[in-house]
């Protein structure tokens, strides 16, 4: 026979599980399917605010969910993803947007998608967020308002434009056939890239930056400071623009990287 001690614990059990057992229900995944996955395949996805987080994988659908923060509240899982996403689809592409918040209101929806890791991918925040993406083999096409971008394990291109937020992109490997672009306002360009990696290069900073490379390229003339920090003279802000155009490798397909405010690191792929 039951005690009451233990009954009072199977009781209070019930009631956290009931606590908890709503926010678990809300949470709401769907799979999207390609009509002609044969050939090139595009992914687009956009918010007014939020965060896009987007990684790759080797099957041929799109798992969508997302979560949605209205004005002074919390984040909740989005168990009716038609009431927040609207999707609209091609045979060889998809369109995935957030809702636009009703004017003069905040609201923030987050998406998170799962998609073939050779599909071209686009993002777009009008408003401000983040935006990540990872494990993507196709052209990644990012354009921010506010906020950063980080693009993690690329293995194609990559374009980026960021008006206020920084730029962080590491690439395992690079399409020999593709340029590549990223443009801040203010904010500092991170690139990491193989060894092997052959490229013609433009890359410009116009004030409160520095250039560093791990590549050779040229020396440029601008302060460095006196004191040295492992072994190398560590570079100061200029008040300056700084422009390095020059080649990796021996040269190859562009390198674009400029900001108008911050500092720009070029850095080679340790493994």
């Amino acid at each position: 026979m039951p005690t009451r001690h233990s009954l009072f614990l199977t009781f209070l059990v019930l009631c956290i599980s009931a606590l908890w057992a709503p926010a678990y229900a809300q949470s709401a995944e769907r799979v999207l399917e390609f009509f002609d996955a044969s050939g090139p395949i595009r992914v687009q996805a956009e918010v007014v605010w939020g965060v896009i987080r987007v990684t790759g994988h080797d099957g041929d659908d799109i798992r969508l969910s997302a979560t949605h923060t209205p004005e002074g509240g919390s984040a909740q899982p989005v168990a009716d993803l038609a009431e927040y996403v609207t999707v609209q689809s091609q045979s060889d592409a998809y369109s995935i947007r957030g809702r636009r918040p009703r004017d003069g209101a905040f609201e923030s929806i987050d998406l998170t998608l799962a998609v073939p890791a050779r599909a071209d991918v686009s993002a777009h925040i009008s408003r401000g967020g983040e935006v990540i993406v990872e494990g993507i083999n196709g052209v990644v096409d990012i354009s921010q308002r506010n906020g950063s971008v980080v693009l993690r394990n690329l293995g194609g291109a990559a374009l980026v434009n960021a008006l206020n937020g920084s730029i962080e992109a590491t690439f395992r490997a690079v399409d020999p056939e593709q340029s590549l672009s990223f443009i801040a306002l203010n904010g500092g360009i991170d690139l990491t890239f193989p060894g092997s990696y052959r490229a013609n290069v433009r890359l410009r900073t116009e004030r409160n930056g520095y250039i560093t490379s791990e590549f050779s390229l040229p020396e440029v003339d601008y302060p460095y400071a006196a004191e040295a920090r492992e072994g190398t003279a560590k570079p100061l802000y200029s008040q300056q623009p700084i422009e390095i155009q020059s080649t990796i490798n021996g040269g190859g397909p562009v390198l674009v990287a400029t900001t108008e405010n911050g500092p720009i690191h070029i850095r080679r792929r340790r493994r």
